[in-house]
This record gives C-alpha cells, structure tokens and sequence, in this order.
C-alpha cells in the first residue's frame, strides 16, 4: 500500500498594518507625556529657589553695584572739572583786565628804579639770593580758607556728630574744592588713622565744598568699638590757585 504524502503549502508572510485605532492610542500616549512634561516643569518653576542661589545671586550684584559706584563718581569727576574751568575762565578774564588797565596809562621812568636797583645790589652780599615778591597780608586774609564753629557731640553707642563751617576771607567769588576729615587714635594700643570713608555710613572719601561766601558742614561718624580717639583732623582743599587751603588738628575731645 502506498503512502500519500501530504502537500504542505507554503507559508507566505502577512504584512500586518496597524489599525486608524492604534495610531490614535499612540499620538495619545506622546501628547500625554508632553502635557506630563509641561506641568511638571510649570510646578518646579513656581517652587522658591534654595536659600544657596538666592546668596549666590545676591553676591553677583556686587559687581554691578561697584562699577554703577564707579560710574557716579567719574561724573561727579567731570562736574568738579566743568567747575574748575569756569574758575579758571573767570580768573583768566580778572588776570586780562588787570593787565590791560596799567597799558593805557604812560610807563613811568625806570630810571631811578634802576639807579636804586644798582644801589642795593652793590651793597648786597653775593651769597645772599633774591627774594621773591611776598603778599600783603591783606591780601593773605582774603584768599585764605577760615574754619571755625567747631564742635563733636556724642550721640551714644560710639556715634557723634561734628559740625563746623567754612568761609573765606572776602569776595563773592565761588569756592570748589574738597574737605577731608579723619580721626587719629588707638585700636587693640596701636596707632589708627580713621578716615571718613571709615567713618561714615555712606562710605564717601570726602565732603563736597561749593559756596561763595560760607558753607556748614554736618556730619555724624561712627567709630569702630574698641576704638580710642585722639585727635581730629580737618584738611580744606580748594581747587585752583586763587584760594589757599588750610589745616586743622584738634585734640579729642574737643
């Protein structure tokens, strides 16, 4: 008896495409993680920063501040330059006029000028050299810078509050300049200079000096604690050449 094999068909591979439903279940599940991303996100950022960034960017403003610092003081530079040069201008325009008035009159005779000239170089030593025209006195107390009305009281816990005022000695000109203030003591028994930027709670160098016939300065100065004052000091510095400055060294108290 013959076997019949059995014919087996061959087994041809099906592409199976996905269905309208399971593309719509995965756009679904990529839209959900995007939504799950975005509010996780929105939650982390209405979270307050840690207490370490906060410090950190606090501590990077400080350069800003320091260059804004720096920008106020070069145009407080540039208006004390503007102002010196009006002084200047003006003191220029005086020196001209001055020069001019002596030109309309006749010169007088140099003659006996030179005769006494003669006379006193004859009788002078060599040795000894020539002197240079030196300023009335008069002229002195009018171009010089006066302080007076000085005065520190204690306010407690190491403040006090020093007035004074400035003026000069005649005119209706205006005075520009500076005034320096320091404090000279013992800190731990060793020598301390303390300056006004010390000094001061708004750290400023100096005082600003701007008047035409007299200005008060007030200020209030804090000295460190443990600190020893010894002496005061006031140093007024006028710019140009038609007002002299002046110094002042006061023992503590005053």
């Amino acid at each position: 008896m013959r076997v019949r094999k059995k014919v087996v068909p061959p087994v041809r591979p099906q592409i199976v495409r996905p269905s309208a439903r399971s593309w719509m279940l995965r756009y679904g599940l990529v839209a959900a993680g995007f939504a799950l991303s975005a509010w996780l996100g929105h939650q982390y950022g209405r979270e307050p920063a840690p207490a370490g960034a906060v410090g950190a960017s606090a501590h990077g403003d400080g350069p800003a501040q320091r260059i804004e610092a720096l920008e106020q003081e070069r145009r407080e530079l540039k208006r004390q330059v503007a102002e010196l040069e009006r002084s200047l201008a003006h003191a220029n325009r005086a020196l001209a006029s001055a020069q001019a008035a002596p030109a309309a009159r006749p010169a007088p005779s140099r003659k006996p000028v030179e005769k006494a000239s003669a006379a006193v170089k004859a009788s002078s030593p060599k040795s000894v050299p020539a002197l240079a025209d030196a300023a009335s006195p008069a002229d002195s107390a009018a171009t010089a810078l006066l302080l007076e009305g000085l005065g520190v009281e204690s306010l407690g816990g190491g403040g006090y509050r020093l007035a004074f005022a400035v003026r000069h000695g005649g005119g209706s000109d205006r005075v520009v300049g500076t005034i320096w203030i320091a404090v000279d003591g013992l800190q731990d028994g060793k020598p301390r200079r303390l300056s006004l930027r010390t000094l001061s709670a708004d750290q400023r160098p100096y005082v600003k000096m701007g008047f035409s016939e007299r200005q008060t300065v007030v200020e209030e100065l804090r000295l460190p604690p443990g600190f020893q004052p010894r002496n005061l000091l006031i140093e007024v510095k006028p710019y140009g050449d038609d007002y002299t400055g002046t110094t002042r060294k006061i023992p503590w108290p005053l």
